[in-house]
């Protein structure tokens, strides 16, 4: 075999997972520009499949059948967006489960995607990245099997025939269904009702059930439409310049070309474990950036009460009873103003208060009480023992929880002080139902959480638990709760005639201690789900293990907490999976290796191992190539 037929293979596997769609370019769907057609040529030479289409449905129908035919990775391209055959390459390697390229409209005056309300500048081209979207035209994405599969399950979304082909199907007899994943959308919200045609409707399901939509403002792209039209041209700019810099709240009218100026007042803090490296997966949360060291002293901790006038007797007895554990730092309490109405609109107005101070504390997690509680005797000294606390796990944990309601648990991990609420939804996605999961009487929030919930706060509407539950719900953060309650419900009276609930397992000296056994990659991104990972874990007791696949080290974690060793690789940057398997102690149990499967592995041919588990890329070529590797 010569050397060119050698790197033709290599590319056609490499590519056979992956097809070219292009809507609108086909029959009955208009022609593809000259330009266009000239790229698209390229990608075909280099083995990629290239599918054109047209007619009713085109994109339900071309993504229905491209998941049928067994591909895991779907590009879109619009028959009059041009573009360079790399960037194609360049998407896929981004690792993304959406991600897409900035063009403008057809009229040159605006881009094809809806930005963030509060991005103020964004930059195109040398000194572009990653930047997070609402939503966006699919003239150049890229697009993950696992967003569809997604969609399909928790939208439960049916297969429908085509309704123009039941009385005529094909001359083959066979007709055509599809999976309605661009079904345009209306959506409400403050203002009007808005229509979403098939592109931002997806994008819109998308968000809603967990995946963020991202754009590579590094690629440079063009649309063919009265004229040739690129990024400068939504700004009135003709030159084209290395770097552009575009700002969305200006529309077509941005200022002259230049990078934004430093705010003249003083920056936030930086929350724990921020970082610029650009990192996305369907299941990260979405407060959440890349993982960083964390800081020395970690995590800094700020107590909080909220009270009314009526109710001081009540609060001067919880404060007593605070004092009396071993939290030793002050309690700072905040009394609803006496000219404010009791009401549940006002207690939310003074929760936001004291909010506000944990914020501007630039602690890493506030603990907010109500003044009806008791607090166990260990209480801070459970909560840094708490892993979910210990390596910034989690956002939102509540510390008590009524008696009153029914089975409210989706898991529990009693050896390890917390468990997961189940959530229980009046839509798909939509909104956590109210009143099903109460807490708010002990909390511990993140200071990422608190930003988030300001920004929301007087958006919300009644009281202070459907208040926080819609901040989780809006955000699909998960909701931890202590095992047990660290908290108790002490009311001498109320005024919101809150039932007679208490905490249904606090005890008042319980100190946790943390039992051995499987730690859930609680917050680590993945597909990987916690069934597999215990199995992991029981399959590599005391084993050398090789992982091929390590991803953002989800599986890794799993595997190294029993293992006597792990060697994982991977092809892309393992710096996240390093720092998941530093916050779990697991550091010197897990040497990384970056770089192509068979060479890395050709560098271990004089190791053994116990167990190899493969988790690269899931298409046949890709798993046969990795199985020849690993075996000997």
């Amino acid at each position: 075999m010569t050397d060119n037929s050698r790197q033709a293979g290599a590319t056609s596997a490499a590519v056979a997972g992956c097809v070219i769609l292009v809507p609108g370019g086909g029959p009955g769907g208009g022609s593809v520009e000259p330009e266009c057609e000239e790229t698209l040529a390229q990608l075909s030479r280099r083995g990629y499949e290239v599918r054109r289409g047209g007619g009713e449905a085109v994109r339900c129908r071309m993504a229905t059948e491209a998941l049928r035919d067994g591909f895991h990775e779907l590009v879109w391209i619009g028959p009059h967006v041009l573009f360079d055959p790399d960037d194609v390459d360049k998407l896929r390697a981004r690792g993304l489960p959406i991600v897409c390229g900035l063009y403008p409209t057809a009229s040159g005056r605006e881009f094809a995607c809806r930005f963030p309300l509060d991005l103020q500048t964004i930059a195109l081209g040398q000194e572009g990245g990653l930047l997070e979207l609402l939503s966006s035209g699919l003239g150049f994405a890229y697009t993950h099997r696992v967003v569809f599969d997604t969609l399909r399950r928790e939208l439960q979304l049916p297969e429908c025939p085509i309704e123009s082909e039941l009385a005529a199907p094909s001359a083959a007899g066979a007709r055509s269904s599809v999976v309605p994943y661009f079904q345009p959308l209306i959506v409400g919200g403050s203002g009007p009702p808005r229509y979403l045609g098939e592109e931002y409707a997806f994008c819109e399901r998308a968000r809603r059930s967990g995946f963020k939509v991202m754009a590579d403002a590094t690629i440079r792209l063009s649309v063919i439409g009265k004229s040739r039209f690129s990024w400068e041209d939504v700004g009135v700019r003709r030159e084209r310049l290395a770097t552009y810099y575009y700002r969305p709240g200006f529309g077509g009218n941005a200022p002259v070309n230049a990078p934004p100026q430093a705010p003249t007042a003083p920056a936030a803090p930086a929350l724990p474990g921020s970082t610029n490296r650009d990192s996305q997966h369907p299941d990260r949360n979405r407060l959440r950036p890349a993982p960083g060291p964390l800081p020395s002293g970690f995590p800094q901790m700020k107590a909080y009460a909220v009270t009314y006038e009526k109710n001081l007797p009540s609060m001067e007895l919880t404060a007593a009873d605070f004092r009396e554990s071993d939290w030793g730092d002050e309690l700072q309490i905040f009394t609803q103003p006496t000219d404010w109405p009791i009401s549940f609109d006002s207690a939310s107005r003074n929760y936001r208060r004291a909010l506000e101070a944990a914020a501007q504390s630039g602690c890493d997690y506030a603990l907010i009480i109500e003044d009806d509680v008791r607090v166990c005797r260990s209480l801070r000294r459970n909560l840094m023992a708490l892993p979910l606390i210990q390596r910034d796990q989690c956002d939102f944990l509540s510390l008590y929880i009524p008696d009153v309601i029914q089975s409210p648990w989706e898991r529990q991990e009693p050896h390890l002080g917390y468990r997961l609420a189940k959530s229980l939804y009046s839509g798909p996605n939509d909104r956590w139902e109210k009143f099903r999961l109460w807490g708010s009487q002990g909390c511990v929030l993140s200071r990422r959480f608190i930003v988030a919930a300001l920004e929301r706060w007087d958006a919300l509407r009644e009281g202070i638990d459907s208040r926080l539950i819609s901040v989780c719900s809006q955000l699909q953060l998960p909701m931890w709760y202590t095992s047990p309650c660290l908290v108790e419900h002490a009311p001498l009276r109320s005024a919101f005639a809150s039932p007679p609930a208490h905490a249904p397992d606090y005890q008042r000296d319980f100190q946790l201690v943390v039992q051995s056994g499987f730690q859930p990659p609680e917050e680590i991104p993945g597909w990987f789900s916690l069934s597999e990972g215990q199995l992991l874990y029981q399959t590599a007791k005391d084993r050398e293990v090789l992982e091929l696949g390590t991803c953002k080290g989800r599986s890794t974690v799993c595997l190294a907490q029993s293992a006597r060793s792990v060697v994982s690789v991977d092809l892309f940057d393992q710096d996240e999976a390093a720092q998941w398997v530093a916050r779990f102690g697991l550091t010197d149990r897990v040497e990384f290796r970056q770089g192509d499967v068979e060479a890395v592995t050709r560098q271990l041919s004089g190791s053994r191992f116990d167990l190899v588990f493969i988790d690269t890329e899931h298409d046949e070529a890709s798993v046969t190539r990795d199985m020849r590797c690993a075996l000997p």
